[in-house]
């Protein structure tokens, strides 16, 4: 009917051409005002025929002038038709109505109003074979956000609710819907109206010059009947989920791409200026000499040699650097330069493991015990302060269902049930903050935890061939354990505590880090020491092949008779 209509103001349509249609009902079921307006006369003054088939009537422009009796019988039938409209909408209103009814009242009723994951098996809700992606998407989302959840189900070959591709957007519809913890949601009457109203007074809005604030468009109120259908999740499972998708959305460290994390200590690393570090990547020498070349051969009109060159650039490494945000935004007065992101990761997490890591959460235990006593004593206030909303929360339901059963007014107190379910709503989502930030407090589960990943770490790492997937769960326990990294390039020193810890430095060497993770040795400490140059000269002296600068100095010991057990290192002597 839409494309009838524009088609009719573009000329497209005019004398000659003819419109079937059942009755008049079919074209409008406006009031006779409006409809006569907005839809029939413009049909009809086009030059457009309109025949309808339930009495083989053609209304046209030029027999309506000229035939009284016609004209009065197309308002008549275009009066009739928005009667009609209006009984049919009061019908549906009423039948809806007793929906409602029947749903408050705990009524397996109207299917079709119920999510894509239940079914309705003669008076019993059941899970219908949707429910697997469902499951899968709420498995999902406790470890990744709503746009790396919907790449996930489309690459396992999950549809979303409507048959098409999953998005964001379906994501985070579908997880609004309190059916997920059993309850049902059921929408306040006749918004329809409502909505139709806003647009004409929009519309009228618009021609008048658009003067003044727009008329605000009205709000779907909603009722939520807990314990209706099978849950996917408890309510306070739901809760926590809700806490951790949340916490994701408001922390900029668990923003952005975390299926890309480039290195381990992502959103949890500063300079020393106090900015956030993050990394850069940046062509390496030999790729840059190749596309000062390439552009040679494009200025030439060389394409094939340009093309060439294209080829290898695509294969060229890249170097991935640490550097100021502060610096490069000028939002501070850091003048430190960026540092390569090999030697960083290589230092890190060699002190990510074993001893060093338990002594680094002993020392700020007593602060974590304190901060855990607090978060418990909050929750214990809320939890008091649930059991008070929901029993308001109850005699509001309570009351609510009384007025409808008896058929009389309940817009007070469907408001009076509007405000207690918001703050038992608001309460619930207090407590799942808390019960999730105290999740969060270092424990020697996460330590052993972190402890493992870091070992299967250690030895990809050491080769070159570390994923994303595992930097992305040392990452994760990095942020549970609250380990804050400290980078100071200036000093070549890295540091790193727990919380608001003292800050515990060791130098940045790279031969030296690098080499100790391809000798396999982990659980290490990095020393700086200055020698005097007849102490230096005495040490090349007695290892006279230095090779790269890196040596085992075991061998030192041996020779000089010193029984160190089992203890082996490698030592720098070059700086």
């Amino acid at each position: 009917m839409g494309r009838i209509l524009q088609a009719v103001r573009d000329g497209r349509l005019g004398k000659g051409d003819v419109l079937l249609v059942e009755d008049l009902s079919r074209l409008s079921r406006l009031e006779i005002l409006d409809g006569l307006e907005t839809v029939l006369l413009p049909l009809i003054r086009s030059g457009l025929v309109i025949v309808t088939l339930e009495d083989n009537a053609r209304l046209e422009q030029d027999t309506l002038n000229s035939d009284a009796g016609a004209l009065i019988g197309f308002v008549y039938k275009a009066q009739a038709a928005a009667h009609y409209a209006a009984k049919l909408k009061r019908y549906g209103l009423k039948h809806r109505e007793q929906n409602r009814k029947q749903i408050l009242e705990g009524q397996a009723v109207c299917p079709g109003w119920a999510p894509e994951w239940l079914t309705l098996n003669g008076d019993r809700w059941e899970f219908s074979p949707y429910a697997v992606t469902v499951k899968r998407l709420l498995e999902i989302l406790w470890t990744e956000g709503s746009g790396r959840a919907s790449q996930i189900l489309n690459s396992e070959g999950h549809l979303s609710p409507k048959g098409l591709a999953w998005s964001q957007a379906n994501v985070l519809r579908l997880i609004k819907n309190p059916a997920i913890w059993g309850a049902r949601q059921i929408a306040a009457a006749d918004y329809t109206s409502k909505e139709i109203a806003w647009r004409k007074t929009r519309s009228e809005w618009v021609k008048a010059g658009s003067r003044g604030d727009p008329p605000a468009k009205p709000q779907r109120s909603y009722s939520v009947v807990p314990e209706t259908f099978p849950a996917l999740l408890s309510k306070a499972d739901y809760d926590r989920l809700w806490a951790v998708i949340e916490r994701r959305r408001k922390s900029p460290k668990e923003k952005g791409r975390r299926d890309q994390i480039r290195y381990i200590g992502q959103g949890q690393t500063r300079c020393i200026c106090g900015a956030l570090a993050s990394v850069r990547a940046a062509d390496s020498r030999g790729s840059k000499a190749i596309r000062r070349e390439m552009r040679l051969a494009e200025s030439r009109g060389d394409e094939k040699r340009a093309a060439e060159l294209k080829e290898d650039l695509a294969k060229a490494p890249r170097h991935s650097y640490l550097s100021c945000r502060g610096k490069e935004l000028k939002t501070t007065d850091c003048t430190r330069m960026p540092i390569r992101l090999e030697p960083v990761t290589a230092n890190l997490l060699v002190r990510l493991k074993g001893e060093h890591l338990q002594t680094l959460v002993g020392n700020s235990q007593s602060n974590v015990e304190h901060k855990a006593t607090a978060l418990r004593t909050r929750e214990q206030l809320l939890q008091n302060q649930l059991t008070g909303d929901e029993k308001q929360l109850k005699n509001a339901t309570e009351a609510l269902k009384e007025r409808v059963k008896a058929g009389r007014a309940t817009a007070i107190f469907e408001d009076a049930w509007e405000e207690s379910k918001a703050a038992v709503d608001a309460t619930q989502q207090e407590i799942a903050e808390v019960r999730a930030e105290l999740a969060n407090v270092s424990s020697p589960s996460a330590t052993s935890a972190l402890d493992e990943l870091v070992r299967d770490l250690l030895k990809t790492f050491s080769r070159g061939e570390s994923n994303s997937e595992q930097r992305r769960g040392v990452n994760k326990l990095i942020q549970q354990l609250d380990i804050q990294i400290t980078l100071d390039t200036g000093l070549q020193r890295l540091g790193i505590s727990i919380g608001d810890g003292a800050v515990d430095w060791q130098p940045i060497n790279k031969r030296l880090d690098t080499a100790a993770l391809r000798a396999l040795i982990f659980d290490s400490t990095s020393v700086a020491v200055e020698l005097d140059p007849a102490t230096l000269d005495e040490l090349k002296r007695l290892l006279p092949s230095v090779g790269e600068g890196l040596v085992d100095p075991s061998v030192i010991f041996e020779r000089l008779g010193v029984d160190v057990g089992d203890q082996h290192g490698l030592l720098d002597i070059e700086s």
